[in-house]
């Protein structure tokens, strides 16, 4: 075990938070700029429309990325756990079958999306304006989906290590070359949304190829065989079982997005085209502002599940202590830094006058619960942490698919159009006081057991 692992069960939490998180949070805001930098050029590079393509794109790529979390986040807690109670043999089928289902999992869904584009695109609420947009960025982006999937995993395997900077330096590789590609395929090249397809698929093919070099090379803590890449059934139900909460968390934001677009044309009638694209512009704001909480619990992540692995239950409560009050600093800052400076943030993205005039309000109501959905963040991951799969698959539903998507079908038939973004800040205000309850009782849990084992 190298000093990376050790540390998760050593080092003071603090700054073993901060030195694993700030390269993982920085990594986390690099890889954001995969999506924002695609709109930004897009939006002022192609057009408004354009815009609204990406919209209907972006649920079809959530589904991408839910495959890399169901494999990644399921497969870093079991590492983690394995490493913390020197199952030194089970952390290496866990690596070595996530490999193998992520690259047989991702083959499998290109064919079906690619036989399926048309049907889908329309699915995902696409006005006739938009269609065209959608169909050429996302044939692109699918013929590189096996390696958008194996970057997540492999971006979660080195962090599940400890090794937090070179998960960074594989990330921040891909988004670097994607703020290149972009400007040069669509201004230069004058490929249009196709040129910002190709770039993301040319740039996560990159940190594909950064990460998976480091898992097969010696720095790697786990070194694998081939037979540690032969299916083992038990392993991937371990797996699954913890990762599916994540992935139903991404699955969940895409059938969201795809409702959404589909009431926003039920209600807005000829608007439905610029609703598409404001929505499709704050979604990318959203997730831009999220990214450092992420940053923050993926370092969270592994030291909680060591530390539980090795019996070391005051430790994964410092650490839950911690980690939740850096979330709701981040939250809060991030709000008020989007309610300063709202029209300049919208702007980024596009000089269309009605969008940034409509946006406003738009975006300042979606956010305003964000200080305090790090509880929500927090407790999700946490019971992943713990290889507590059916808890964190009910806070991985709680938001998106028990509370959001009911009032997005409820409220814009009481209150039209603002129904539709109203439903945003009071799921997340109801998430908050569950998630708050279950983190509290779980804390509680883990106490008993410091308890218990110190007598023993």
């Amino acid at each position: 075990m190298d000093k990376n692992t050790t540390s998760l069960g050593k080092d003071k939490i603090l700054p073993l938070l901060l030195r694993l998180s700030l390269p993982s949070t920085f990594a986390m805001f690099i890889n954001a700029l995969y999506n924002v930098v695609d709109a930004i050029f897009v939006g002022r590079g192609v057009s408004r429309d354009a815009l609204g393509g990406l919209a209907v794109a972006f649920p079809l790529q959530m589904i991408i990325m839910s495959i890399g979390f169901l494999i990644g986040l399921g497969t870093a807690s079991l590492i983690s756990r394995s490493l913390g109670a020197k199952d030194y043999e089970k952390a290496k089928y866990a690596l070595g079958n996530a490999i193998t289902s992520g690259v047989i999992i991702a083959i499998i869904l290109t064919i079906l999306v690619l036989l399926n584009l048309d049907r889908l695109i329309l699915l995902f609420g696409a006005t006739p304006e938009l269609t065209q947009y959608a169909k050429d960025y996302l044939s692109i982006i699918m013929l590189s989906a096996v390696f958008m999937i194996m970057a997540i995993i492999s971006n979660n395997i080195i962090r599940a290590q400890g090794n937090a900077t070179m998960a960074m330096i594989s990330m921040v590789s891909g988004a670097v070359l994607n703020i290149a590609l972009d400007p040069l395929f669509i201004f230069v090249f004058k490929m249009g949304i196709k040129g910002a397809a190709l770039a993301t698929a040319i740039s996560q093919t990159l940190t594909f190829i950064v990460g998976i070099s480091y898992i097969f090379s010696k720095r790697s803590t786990i070194h694998i065989s081939w037979n540690h890449l032969v299916i083992k059934l038990s392993v991937i139900r371990e797996i699954v079982a913890v990762g599916f909460s994540g992935f139903i968390r991404q699955v969940a934001g895409s059938v969201v997005v795809a409702i959404l677009n589909n009431v926003i044309n039920t209600v807005t009638g000829d608007l439905a085209t610029l609703y598409i694209s404001i929505f499709g512009v704050i979604n990318r704001i959203i997730t831009f502002m999220l990214m450092p909480m992420f940053g923050v619990v993926q370092a969270f992540l592994p030291i909680a599940g060591f530390n539980f692995g090795a019996k070391k239950y005051i430790r994964v409560k410092e650490a839950v202590k911690i980690t939740l009050l850096i979330l709701i600093g981040i939250g809060s800052v991030a709000t008020l830094i989007i309610f300063l400076f709202t029209k300049g943030i919208i702007g980024v993205f596009t000089d269309d006058l009605q969008l940034i005039d409509k946006g406003y309000l738009i975006l300042r109501t979606v956010v305003i619960a964000t200080p305090f959905v790090g509880f929500q963040i927090i407790s999700a991951v946490l019971f992943q942490a713990l290889g507590k799969a059916k808890p964190a698959l009910f806070l991985a539903l709680l938001r998106q698919l028990i509370l959001l998507i009911p009032l997005l079908i409820i409220l814009p038939k009481i209150l039209g159009v603002n129904g539709i973004w109203m439903s945003f800040p009071i799921s997340d205000a109801a998430s908050v006081m569950i998630s708050f309850l279950l983190l509290k009782r779980e804390v509680s849990i883990i106490n008993k057991m410091h308890l218990q084992f110190e007598s023993s």
